[in-house]
């Protein structure tokens, strides 16, 4: 598990965009070097790269023979297909879908985009496929199946990503590792079959995805205050049990469990930024008892008074 942030424009390109062939244009007519930034975190069954692309005309790539790579968009201007597929781009949205030794041609429009590359190893995703009971899965179903669960993707990547910036310890591995198996689990419960026979067995996938999604919005929303289950079955429009299964379908997680980790991560984010233990505790709903900081200590190995500022 790595993650290496101000990552470099060719190591970085070389490896994301493909070890076969790369070849990035300089935008004209101003003819400025290609620069890319951001922060690469390769984990034990995915990596990403969230990054930003300066003065680039044109990208042409192959991806990895062995692995599915997604890009959710952030900002920016761009066009051109993924293998034949036309790419869209916008905003917050699945951008396009590289199948493995497929070749992205992308003309970049505006002097700078970025957005999210999520990259997993083809037989991992199949491996977690089958865990998830899907027969003959399609990889490239995720294209129909992702739009509308951008936001969830992006919360949780984002989450790895804060995670995996942190000090080295072995509390980070804690945290890190059943979040990354949240997030394969996430994608994988997207990917729909071949199967006509199977396809109404899985129908319920994405809409179990939808309803984590409304529930992690929920909680972003009110994480000072007070919520119980029946909150967010309520902001969710679903039964406690549907609600359950959801979560443990797509996070392997409760919904409370899920809670209460990201309150702990939030806190532990604001202990970082100089922010005193109860003022903290404020903000994210927790209680500054010995309790916490014990569960605090359990999560991340030591206690919220010991927890200081990253030296820049």
């Amino acid at each position: 598990m790595t993650v290496n942030p101000n990552i470099s424009t060719d190591a970085t390109l070389e490896r994301w965009l493909g070890t076969i062939k790369t070849h990035v244009d300089p935008l004209k007519p101003n003819g400025k070097t290609p620069s890319l930034c951001g922060v690469d975190f390769k984990g034990s069954s995915l990596g990403l790269l969230k990054a930003k692309i300066e003065e680039a005309g044109r990208v042409l790539a192959r991806n990895p023979a062995d692995s599915i790579t997604i890009c959710i968009a952030e900002t920016g201007q761009c066009r051109g297909a993924a293998a034949k597929r036309e790419i869209r781009v916008i905003p917050k949205r699945l951008a396009f879908i590289l199948l493995p030794g497929e070749v992205l041609n992308l003309e970049i429009i505006s002097h700078q985009v970025s957005g999210l590359l999520l990259q997993v190893p083809t037989t991992i995703l199949l491996r977690e496929c089958e865990l998830h009971g899907t027969e003959d899965p399609d990889l490239l179903s995720l294209q129909e199946t992702i739009p509308g669960h951008e936001t969830l993707i992006l919360a949780c990547t984002q989450q790895l990503l804060d995670l995996a910036d942190k000090d080295e310890g072995p509390a980070k591995s804690r945290l890190i590792d059943p979040l990354e198996a949240s997030i394969l689990s996430l994608i994988a419960s997207l990917v729909g079959t071949t199967k006509g026979s199977s396809a109404a067995g899985n129908a319920s996938e994405p809409s179990q995805s939808a309803h984590v999604q409304a529930a992690l919005a929920f909680m972003e929303d009110y994480l000072a205050g007070t919520i119980t289950l029946a909150d967010l079955c309520k902001a969710c429009c679903i039964s406690a049990r549907t609600l359950q299964v959801s979560f443990q379908t797509v996070t392997n997680r409760s919904p409370l469990q899920f809670l209460q980790e990201l309150r702990f991560i939030r806190f532990r984010d604001l202990l970082l930024q100089r922010m005193d233990v109860r003022s903290a505790c404020k903000q994210v709903g927790l209680q500054p008892t010995g309790r916490m900081a014990a569960n605090y200590k359990r999560l991340f190995g030591e206690l919220p008074r010991e927890t200081k500022p990253q030296k820049t």
